[in-house]
């Protein structure tokens, strides 16, 4: 049986990000070096009046790095937290250096969005005929490696046993919905590799439907 992924409720988080400018980011300032040719100057405005002058370093969709023109502090910002006006200027520009926005998101992603790791125990583990011992098939050892990839990756995680359905004495059916165990849940999306890339691409678009569907 599938568990369900459970969406943290983000009561007022849209303000958080943009009302705390005493909190800036601060790993992202090579990132940021890097694009500033790219960067354009604006004044933005939040809903409740509040003007912000500073630079946009960065957009992806509905998000913005933006850098405080008072003291260089760099905020992520949701679009719709801002006026009606702002936000058109917001919307107005292209998406660039999206990889800011991106590790932002996923940093984000690693505080709220769960992730588990699926295997079927049957498939991980057999007994030996001769001597009764139990042994981890190549199943087993790309859990154990799927476990190192997490915690290499600082990824909080949970372990999700499946149930799955004999086709025959040699075969089993899996869950609808997955086509090989073990793998990594991040939302509604399954990844299948230790590919550290494709990880956080997950989880910062698993973060951006749940942040976007709080807001609703």
């Amino acid at each position: 049986m599938r568990s369900l992924f459970t969406i943290a409720l983000f009561f007022g988080g849209a303000w958080l990000v943009y009302k705390n400018w005493e909190s800036p980011i601060t790993s992202f300032d090579d990132l940021i070096s890097t694009k500033a040719s790219q960067s354009r100057d604006v004044t933005l405005t939040n809903k409740d009046g509040v003007e912000l002058d500073c630079s946009v370093a960065a957009k992806k969709s509905d998000f913005v790095v933006i850098k405080r023109k008072s003291d260089g502090g760099l905020f992520l910002v949701d679009s719709y937290t801002l006026s009606d006006d702002s936000r058109k200027q917001i919307q107005a520009l292209k998406d660039f250096s999206e990889d800011v926005v991106r590790e932002r998101l996923f940093s984000e992603a690693r505080k709220t969005i769960r992730v588990e790791l699926l295997y079927a125990p049957e498939l991980a583990y057999f007994t030996c005929r001769r001597t009764g011992e139990k042994m981890k098939t190549c199943s087993g050892n790309r859990v154990d490696a799927f476990r190192a990839f997490l915690r290499q990756e600082n990824i909080t995680y949970r372990e999700t046993t499946l149930q799955t359905t004999p086709a025959n004495d040699r075969y089993v059916y899996l869950p609808d919905g997955i086509s090989s165990v073990p793998c990594i849940k991040i939302g509604n999306a399954m990844l299948y590799g230790s590919d550290a890339g494709k990880l956080r691409e997950l989880m910062a678009e698993a973060y951006t439907i749940d942040y976007s569907s709080n807001k609703l």
